[in-house]
């Protein structure tokens, strides 16, 4: 089911599987964006509520808006590859159905990535709302860096990979979402594309992140989602671990410590957090006996 626009300068894929609640809002974030030269592929994964039949009826009306529907559950990195490759546009930006964009979130960021000289990816800061679209209190996850800062996102300082705005020649050179991972493919994409390509981010919050029970974070739990963290971190730090400076290597040693404590991985938290100072402190102090110790010391100060 296709209406489409000629031409369109930057093409916004949506992967969406059962977000009947939030799905209207995030197209209409799209539609609402201060450019005008844009088109939204809405890949639809199999949904079982009546989501698809909410972006049908938008696809109808909306030449901007193409609506792809898989019969069957492939995941959100297949949904995202496959609206990649459907997509005409030579940049590729991305928007989570639940989630939402600022109203100049395309045109600020693609202002920025054609002054560039060479392929770079643009990212931005975003702001975070609950179920019902409250904007929660203020955090930063994404740590404003620009250049090559795969280090950086070794080290877990980038935080919501969506915001990406992508030429198309980035993928067609470091290839697709890697479909084996059910869940963290934008993870282990970010680390790959920070690999090869240079970074710029835009100091703004253009993009609305949802926290609310039913995202991956909340309905996976701590110990899966950390665990498969942990797993992409190491194999990159693995590969390429040899390149960074001593103190980048510290930084991305305390993340795999921290990655595997939490999913009670205790060979792995280990290995890597007796492996440097900064990593056995955090040990140190996370573990039972620094928790006593903390105790004792605020005891001590009250009294």
């Amino acid at each position: 089911m296709c209406a489409s626009i000629s031409d369109p300068t930057v093409s916004v894929v949506m992967a969406n599987h059962n977000k009947r609640e939030y799905l209207a809002g995030s197209i209409e974030s799209v539609l609402a964006q201060t450019m005008a030269n844009f088109e939204l592929l809405v890949v639809d994964d199999a949904s079982t509520d009546d989501s698809f039949e909410i972006a049908r009826r938008y696809a109808e009306r909306e030449t901007k808006i193409t609506l792809i529907r898989n019969e069957t559950r492939r995941g959100a990195a297949t949904a995202r590859n496959t609206g990649i490759r459907i997509s005409r546009a030579p940049i590729i930006a991305f928007l989570d159905s639940d989630d939402v964009y600022a109203p100049t979130k395309l045109e600020k960021q693609l202002n920025l990535l054609q002054r560039a000289n060479t392929p770079t990816v643009v990212y931005s800061d975003c702001w975070r709302i609950d179920e019902r679209g409250t904007i929660l209190p203020p955090t930063r996850w994404n740590y404003g860096e620009s250049g090559m800062i795969f280090p950086d996102v070794l080290a877990d300082k980038f935080g919501v990979k969506m915001t990406i705005m992508v030429p198309r020649v980035c993928f067609r050179e470091a290839g697709l979402f890697d479909e084996i991972f059910p869940y963290y493919e934008d993870l282990e994409m970010v680390l790959r594309l920070s690999r090869r390509y240079p970074f710029t981010c835009i100091d703004e919050k253009l993009y609305g992140y949802r926290i609310f029970p039913g995202n991956i974070r909340n309905r996976l739990g701590p110990v899966i989602v950390n665990s498969a963290r942990g797993r992409i971190f190491e194999n990159y730090y693995r590969t390429f671990g040899s390149s960074l400076s001593p103190d980048q290597r510290i930084s991305a040693i305390l993340n795999l410590t921290k990655c595997f404590r939490r999913s009670n991985q205790r060979t792995k938290m280990l290995r890597y957090g007796l492996s440097s100072s900064t990593s056995f402190k955090y040990l140190f102090f996370e573990s039972y006996l620094g928790k006593g110790l903390r105790r004792a010391i605020r005891s001590a100060g009250s009294q």
